[in-house]
């Protein structure tokens, strides 16, 4: 059915009055927390371009106004192709609005703080926490002042925020998208993509047969958000310090590889690092116009300048680098303070290519040429040595050894992407954008099982949406929201294993351990100790089973010996609430996609508690 979307009654006058006060915020999830310090006064909310830009303001909010009084053909919570399609012409209308009122500079903060967004929504992914693995379920913890438990997200608010004038994005999902039954993770995976395809370039794939006028990430929707993660995400983020921290959320959490950590972190190439959140302070790419193209320039960056130590809390100029190495925030720069927009590197970056572990105080490139000496490129200009200065640091400062032998796959990956630096490959992108294509979609999709996520659908019809092991045809679904019980298990008198079984550590175990002292092992034996576990009638989400008819979701999924009970995700068919993860069986018998993606493990606490 075609209808026309439109605004929350406050949105649409906050706009229209140019009203800048916000509604209160919630305490996590998609909103930022409210009374925080150092949000509260408000100088950090939103696009900093556009705070006292009037002008500005009613030029974007009337851009955001025209795209969500567009009418939509979809509904009923289902995300077809059309409502992809849209959300990507909404992105580029509020960025070309951007354009004529803020700044190069501003506009790739926009481009790169929404990929920063959805990056980090899915890089707080641990598949080694089995209770609460997290990953993309549209969940930010906004605690994000200095020494607070999400610092490590402080400059997002300037990109999500409740403040319809500041935060056009949000302003342009709550008023036209979540209101439609699309969910936050979703979203910021979408407005990511979108992002990448308006911000990339004409490539060639690498078999040198095809060519795109850009690149366009792949995505299946279905992901289920999530309010409650403060405290848990944001440690696992990437720290800044160097490649331990790669390795540590892209390879021992997430389960990807070196290729992988080293195609995603080429997303630097979009906007700059700002003091007030991360203190760097600077750009990646060499000019402001570059912050909003996507390309392999982030790699040649790495390969082709002479990095040197930097300490963004003391800039002045000096020969001693050796005291930056203690710095908290110290990361790596070269040439000068240019006009006070500098270029920088964090360690995360330069270890990808150089052993920067080894190499102490250390410059990644000394190239001797004619008429100059390689250090002349590693020393701070505003220093103005002379020829014969120069010349007397000839064998004092060392060149960054490569990672090549510490990280092959980082080191050999780097190189890859950058395809040379030579000018006649400068538009070589294939090599790059098929790998992060790849990583990009493992990454968006960690923590989703087979079946629960879709490929983007033609219409909004139910029946068309693919499902894993339906248990009722959709022609069979009731009329009314069901009340039925679980019953999964066999009937029958329920009672524990009888007997001693192995624990994953080869030790007899009785089912008067699964519960004792302080540890609940619900998860992984309640199919040996149902009473224990209070699970007569079925098995909840995410525990270890043997058979469908083991779970009250009927989907038992996995090779044999490592099976667990999965929920049903969005629009997947359902005979009751328990087998959905949002915990909603419609009336039209298909799962919901609200809101609470680790209802069943927070029951089962709560159940080993009473």
């Amino acid at each position: 059915t075609k209808f026309k979307m439109k605004f929350s009654h406050w949105a649409y006058l906050a706009i229209s009055a140019g009203i800048t006060s916000a509604c209160p915020f919630a305490n996590s999830g998609g909103e930022m927390p409210q009374n925080h310090p150092e949000i509260e006064p408000r100088r950090r909310l939103g696009l900093r371009s556009l705070r006292g830009n009037l002008a500005g303001q009613e030029k974007v909010a009337s851009t955001v106004r025209e795209r969500v009084e567009r009418s939509l053909q979809d509904g009923g919570g289902c995300f077809t192709k059309t409502t992809y399609e849209e959300i990507i012409e909404d992105i580029r209308a509020i960025f070309d609005t951007l354009s004529v009122v803020v700044t190069d500079r501003e506009r790739g903060h926009f481009f790169g703080g929404i990929v920063r967004l959805a990056a980090h929504d899915f890089m707080d992914y641990d598949k080694n926490d089995r209770d609460f693995p997290q990953g993309p379920d549209g969940c930010i913890d906004w605690n994000t002042g200095a020494g607070e438990t999400g610092a490590d997200n402080a400059g997002l608010e300037t990109i999500w925020c409740d403040d319809p004038l500041l935060c056009p994005l949000k302003t342009l999902y709550d008023s036209k998208y979540g209101n439609n039954g699309i969910g936050r993770a979703d979203f910021w995976v979408v407005a990511a993509n979108a992002v990448i395809k308006l911000s990339s370039v004409e490539w060639t794939d690498t078999e040198g047969e095809n060519t795109y006028p850009n690149l366009d990430l792949p995505f299946r929707y279905g992901r289920v958000d999530f309010d409650g993660c403060e405290g848990i995400s944001a440690s696992r983020l990437p720290g800044a310090q160097g490649c331990d921290q790669v390795e540590k959320t892209f390879i021992t959490q997430m389960d990807l590889d070196w290729t992988d950590a080293v195609a995603l972190l080429g997303a630097h190439s979009l906007g700059y690092g700002h003091h007030d959140n991360s203190g760097h302070d600077g750009m990646w790419m060499d000019n402001e116009p570059e912050t909003i193209i996507f390309n392999k320039r982030y790699y040649e960056e790495i390969l082709r300048r002479a990095w040197r130590l930097r300490d963004p809390e003391d800039t002045t100029p000096t020969l001693d680098l050796d005291k930056h190495l203690d710095a908290p925030k110290q990361d790596w720069t070269w040439a000068g303070p240019n006009g006070g927009n500098p270029r920088f590197m964090l360690n995360a970056d330069i270890c990808l290519a150089f052993d920067i572990e080894a190499g102490g105080n250390c410059c990644t490139r000394i190239r001797d040429q004619a008429d100059e000496l390689g250090e002349a490129f590693c020393v701070d200009p505003r220093l103005n040595l002379t020829p014969t200065d120069i010349a007397a640091l000839d064998g004092t400062i060392r060149e960054c050894p490569s990672s090549a032998a510490v990280r092959p796959r980082a080191r050999e990956a780097v190189d890859n992407f950058a395809v040379g630096t030579g000018r006649g490959n400068a538009d070589v992108n294939g090599p790059f954008y098929e790998a992060f294509s790849a990583a990009w979609q493992r990454a968006t999709e960690r923590g989703y099982s087979e079946g629960q996520l879709h490929d983007l659908a033609n219409t909004c019809d139910v029946t068309t949406q693919p499902t894993a092991n339906p248990t009722v045809s959709p022609t069979d679904a009731p009329t009314s929201t069901p009340t039925v019980s679980p019953t999964g298990r066999p009937t029958g008198e329920c009672e524990d294993f009888n007997g001693t079984f192995k624990d994953n550590n080869d030790r007899d175990r009785q089912c008067s351990w699964v519960i004792s002292g302080d540890r609940n092992r619900c998860r992984e034996f309640a199919y040996l100790c149902p009473v224990t576990c209070d699970q007569c009638q079925c098995l909840l989400t995410n525990h270890v089973c043997e058979t469908d008819d083991d779970c009250c979701s009927a989907q038992c999924i996995g090779e044999v010996g490592n099976k667990k009970c999965e929920c049903r995700g969005k629009n997947q068919l359902c005979t009751h609430s328990d087998q959905c993860c949002s915990g909603e069986c419609r009336s039209d018998g298909t799962c919901s996609g609200n809101r609470n993606r680790h209802r069943t493990h927070q029951h089962t606490t709560a159940a080993a508690e009473m």
